[in-house]
């Protein structure tokens, strides 16, 4: 074989290798894969022509720069969008009902905490969305940039499937003209001595309640003192409510979201109100967004939930709805929330923590005994609200 025939057996050999290297051979994800990947489901949004949606009681109506920004960012100018604001329990609730009935979700994407998202997940009533972390560093900025990873969004058991856009910080809001700082309850067993009957009131939701297991490892007992914080309860009010018994005098104390405090001092500088964290926890819960099985429009839907992760949606909501997102948001008020709790030195504890807090999320939202715990501690929390509805009958 003379120099000729060798040089071009190489470059034929050269030649099907890099055929196979780029073509036949799979290849790592690339940010113009992201790109298609988005017009792709901008697309198809386009196509559904609507979207519904929902958001936390606290935001009021449905904030049309929040619509607005949203419509702007994908060029989804003509969609309808419908935002349900109310009780995300009860709407998890509703979705359950709907599919168990056969009928499709009215919702086409939820918001709630761990508990409420888990049960979801463990019972197929949400679904992932494809190519999630193309799309979310094609969509967030942030995870773009590598500030923030795609698992600080949608982590662990959740990944794909739900995606933190904020948090409840939890704290004891109170009314120093009514109760000194050193006369409040300083942990959450402390809630349940007879002394503090009729000072506060309690919300509707439980997740503080059921991140208590995760420190009182006696879940029997922890039950028991759940149920005597709910018989001292004063009654069960949304905490937007209470805020106005407190700032009154009405009540003492709340425990409940630290933002409330942020919220009341906003208005009025001067309004009687401060905020103090447990020495035992502080509980924090991640708010994510999750897609319903079934939804009619998914792709909107995913738009939406990506979106609520950004730095731009949180610029719109977060001044009316006051949630900070100390997961992973850079806002001046994350930072200032962040600081407040640290400086407070108080055991910060989540679902998050590791592998044995996420494994009693599971636990919660995924099995026939957890699930029935956790409705065993809905009816010992909330049991002043129960009781009222008794005797109206």
């Amino acid at each position: 074989m003379d120099r000729t025939d060798r040089l071009t057996g190489y470059f034929t050999c050269l030649a099907v290798t890099l055929f196979f290297a780029l073509v036949l051979v799979p290849r790592p994800a690339t940010a113009m894969q992201g790109k298609q990947l988005l017009d792709d489901l901008i697309a198809k949004a386009k196509k559904e022509g609507s979207l519904d949606t929902a958001f936390v009681s606290e935001a009021g109506p449905a904030n049309p720069a929040l619509i607005q920004a949203f419509k702007k960012r994908f060029g989804l100018e003509n969609l309808e969008v419908n935002v349900a604001v109310g009780n995300q329990p009860r709407m998890f609730a509703q979705l359950k009902a709907q599919l168990s009935a056969g009928v499709p979700p009215t919702l086409d994407s939820l918001t709630g905490s761990e508990e409420n998202v888990s049960e979801a997940i463990g019972a197929g009533r949400v679904v992932p969305i494809e190519n999630w972390q193309l799309l979310l560093a094609e969509i967030n900025p942030l995870v773009r940039s590598g500030k923030v990873k795609p698992g600080d969004i949608s982590p662990g058991m959740f990944a794909g499937q739900s995606f933190i856009w904020g948090n409840r910080v939890k704290a004891l809001v109170y009314n120093p003209k009514v109760i000194s700082e050193q006369d409040l309850p300083k942990t959450h067993l402390d809630i349940a001595n007879p002394k503090y009957k009729g000072k506060y009131v309690v919300p509707p939701w439980i997740d503080e309640w059921l991140l208590g297991m995760l420190v009182y490892k006696d879940k029997a007992k922890w039950l028991g003192t759940v149920d005597q914080i709910g018989k001292n309860a004063l009654g069960v009010l949304h905490l937007t409510s209470a805020l106005q018994r407190l700032l009154l005098g009405d009540i003492a104390f709340m425990p409940g979201n630290g933002y409330h405090y942020f919220q009341a001092k906003g208005k009025d500088p001067t309004a009687p109100v401060e905020v103090t964290y447990w020495s035992d926890y502080t509980g924090i819960t991640r708010i994510s967004y999750a897609v319903t099985k079934g939804a009619r429009h998914p792709a909107a839907a995913a738009l939406w939930n990506l979106w609520m992760t950004t730095p731009e949606a949180e610029a719109i909501w977060q001044p009316i709805a006051l949630y900070s997102n100390v997961s992973f948001g850079q806002s001046d008020y994350d930072k200032k929330v962040r600081d407040k709790f640290r400086q407070a030195n108080s055991p910060v504890i989540s679902f998050y923590e590791n592998d044995e807090t996420r494994k009693e999320l599971a636990w919660l939202g995924t099995t026939e005994e957890g699930i029935a715990y956790r409705n065993s501690i809905v009816q010992a929390a909330t049991q002043r609200q129960q009781k009222k509805k008794s005797k109206k009958k």
